[in-house]
């Protein structure tokens, strides 16, 4: 059973996300590819908006120990991430094509 939250209800370090409307909180896996500046936000919106057992794969070219380092001088502690749970995939290490077969077969 999903919650429906309103989106004015979504705030992310005091700003409010995607005002006006309303939005459906559900659970999945998410795919995100690469890593950029801000990524601490968006994956506190999605710790925010998601609903618990979520899944959030990063493929991404830095290590968990990198991830964890920038994202921890942002002031984001993995550790509180209470409703989605993070796996980190190095792409130098990981094919995505290997990924997608795994991942996706379930």
């Amino acid at each position: 059973s999903a919650e429906i939250w309103k989106k004015e209800d979504l705030d992310v370090d005091g700003k409010k996300l995607l005002e006006g409307s309303i939005v459906k909180r559900c659970k999945g896996t998410w795919l995100v590819c690469g890593w950029r500046r801000g990524m601490d936000a968006i994956l506190r919106s999605l710790n925010n908006s998601l609903e618990f057992g979520s899944e959030v794969h990063i493929l991404a070219d830095i290590t968990a120990g990198q991830r964890d380092k920038i994202l921890n001088d942002y002031g984001l502690d993995m550790d509180c991430m209470q409703s989605i749970r993070v796996m980190h995939f190095e792409m130098i290490e990981w094919d995505l094509m290997e990924w997608m077969k795994t991942t996706l077969q379930t």
